[in-house]
């Protein structure tokens, strides 16, 4: 009779050693699938960076679910009173959704322009002022080895109730000059009546900032060397 208890006692233990570890594994598996869920929601949020642009030096990527590139004025799909990009670019990459529609936001971009027709040195391209300042200087200026670069901010120019905030950087490399001016447009929210449009935040204007940002960190060299903008 002990020896069925013994038996009994030991089957009882095995099973619930075997339904303990069941227990422990399913956890397992129900925490991971939680945090592997919660990674998808992270990761799909951020645009994916799907179409590059490249002239042979300077290679740069974007999202092509929120910008779209022109190489020409009449290229721009996009009416506004501050344009994304000043005139004369060679390439730009404007904000093209419908995010801060009804809002007083009006647009934002990166102008691209080859400048060694204008930039005769690697001096004058890093220090010049860009067209229409004199007298601007850069606020910051880093080199390496194999490439230069500076930054002329804040800049900026209003008319008629509208206003540019600009941030224009420069990059020397081996003899080439590239300007990339960061733009975004706003109309003044005051213009408007009450209720009639919704204000463009200050924490629109930082998601805007840090997306023209991001793509100018794309920006690479031949080979593959990454550019590190100050």
């Amino acid at each position: 009779m002990k020896g069925n208890t013994v038996i009994v006692i030991a089957l009882a233990v095995v099973v619930m050693a075997l339904i303990s570890v069941f227990i422990y594994y399913s956890f397992l598996n129900t925490k991971e699938a939680t945090l592997n869920t919660a990674l998808n929601i992270v990761t799909s949020s951020a645009p994916a960076f799907d179409q590059s642009l490249s002239d042979g030096t300077i290679t740069i990527s974007y999202p092509s679910s929120e910008f779209s590139l022109a190489a020409t004025q009449e290229q721009l799909l996009l009416l506004s009173y501050i344009p994304p990009c000043d005139q004369g670019f060679d390439y730009c990459l404007y904000y093209s959704t419908s995010t801060y529609k009804g809002t007083n936001f009006e647009s934002a971009g990166i102008g691209i322009l080859n400048l060694n027709k204008t930039m005769p040195s690697a001096g004058s391209c890093l220090n010049a002022p860009p067209e229409g300042y004199t007298g601007l200087h850069p606020v910051a200026t880093t080199s390496t080895p194999n490439y230069s670069v500076s930054m002329f901010s804040p800049l900026g120019n209003a008319a008629m109730g509208h206003y540019a905030s600009d941030v224009v950087y420069r990059l020397e490399y081996k003899g080439k000059c590239y300007q990339f001016d960061a733009r975004i447009g706003e109309t003044q929210f005051a213009n408007y009546p009450p209720g009639a449009i919704k204000l463009f935040t200050a924490n629109d204007y930082s998601t805007v900032k840090s997306e023209l940002l991001d793509i100018l960190g794309t920006l690479t060299l031949p080979g593959g060397e990454k550019v590190i903008l100050p």
